[in-house]
């Protein structure tokens, strides 16, 4: 293994960057404009926060239950699945299009999620 290399002016003003973007999508965020010309509103914005904190809670209380019963390996492998779980759900809630890609990107990654848990 090889040790990171120093923190260069370059790798500052990325970061620098970054942190501008984020500001100001915050600050569009806040003051109400959206790329698109969609106006926020304070009652859709509690909707969604309270939706994302609903679902998120939903998750860790399942995951929590199961992840006592799996072993540390098995575990930390099924976290690679979230990204399908993710798009299942665009296709399920969302109307998400099921795409040739999505169907061998998911079926790649649940693969090679079998290999390693079949193979313990």
């Amino acid at each position: 293994m090889t040790e990171p290399g120093p923190f260069t002016e370059h790798d500052l003003a990325d970061e620098v960057g970054k942190g501008e973007a984020v500001i100001d999508a915050g600050e569009s965020f806040h003051q109400g404009r959206l790329g698109s010309g969609a106006e926020l509103d304070q009652a859709g914005v509690w909707y969604a926060l309270a939706s994302g904190a609903l679902a998120s809670g939903i998750g860790y209380v399942i995951w929590y239950t199961v992840l006592p019963h799996l072993k540390t390996s098995t575990a930390a492998t099924l976290q690679l699945s979230v990204p399908v779980i993710a798009a299942l759900g665009g296709i399920l809630f969302l109307g998400e299009p099921v795409t040739l890609r999505l169907i061998l990107a998911s079926t790649t990654i649940l693969g090679g999620i079998a290999l390693v848990v079949l193979t313990r």
